[in-house]
């Protein structure tokens, strides 16, 4: 079986419920719209899943430039990026970097739910978070994702741990941006970087300088320009081409 891209999940808030696609636009910080929202606490420090649980619960569809958030027992709440103001320096993990908080009406929103102080923080373009630099590039950069600006699984990886497992776990317990398919096990792990490959390989540039040799081949792609932006769908990744419709 060729390996193929089986799904793609964006998640709009760190640690919050994902989206489901079958295209996405890859930027320089990972999918499109990815992890460019954060909840930190009173002292500008990230708040994940792992301390509060409920946050999986929030919903963030996009709606313009907006987010309409639901939750549990709250009402919706449209979360609007900050045009400017003040910036509050916001910390995720070893990182910490210039962050813009949404307004005070979001702030009590999420406190109230979280039942602790708490804000929204957004990623805009002058928030700069670098990528470690063992693991890429001195230009790469990453959203406020945990380290890189994507992270693949294979679904085969996910099924021999279930198999050792008495209660399975789902694949968004992982939270990938990207879930492959018709590979063998853990052969994510095994993946180097190998630039100016266009035709056989799945592109995952800046996951730990990762990439995916696929059976098929990728159209060829043309030379890379400044700020250009890329698509992938379920056929597979290019870092620069145009929008390619899921089959």
């Amino acid at each position: 079986m060729p390996t193929r891209l089986a799904a793609i999940h964006v998640y709009p808030i760190k640690s919050c419920a994902p989206l489901a696609s079958t295209q996405a636009q890859v930027e320089p910080r990972g999918l499109a719209g990815d992890r460019r929202w954060m909840i930190v606490d009173a002292g500008g420090r990230f708040i994940t899943g792992r301390q509060q649980p409920r946050l999986t619960l929030i919903r963030a569809n996009p709606d313009g430039e907006a987010l309409v958030l639901d939750a549990p027992g709250m009402a919706p709440l449209r979360l609007v990026p900050p045009a400017g103001g003040a910036r509050l320096a916001s910390t995720v993990w070893d990182s910490t970097v210039p962050a813009l908080p949404a307004d005070d009406a979001a702030a009590a929103w999420i406190s109230a739910y979280l039942g602790q102080p708490a804000r929204f923080v957004f990623m805009d373009a002058a928030c700069v978070r670098p990528v470690d630099p063992r693991y890429g590039a001195a230009s790469d950069e990453v959203s406020f994702a945990d380290g890189y600006p994507l992270l693949l699984i294979s679904q085969a990886a996910l099924d021999a741990l279930n198999a050792r497992l008495a209660a399975p776990v789902p694949m968004l317990r992982f939270r990938p941006s990207l879930v492959v398919a018709g590979s063998a096990p853990q052969s994510e792990g095994g993946c180097e970087r190998e630039h100016g490959q266009t035709c056989g390989n799945l592109d995952t540039h800046g996951m730990r300088g990762w990439r995916v040799t696929l059976k098929r081949c990728l159209a060829h792609l043309p030379a890379p320009k400044p700020k250009m932006s890329s698509v992938l769908d379920k056929s597979g990744i290019s870092r620069y081409s145009r929008v390619v419709k899921s089959t």
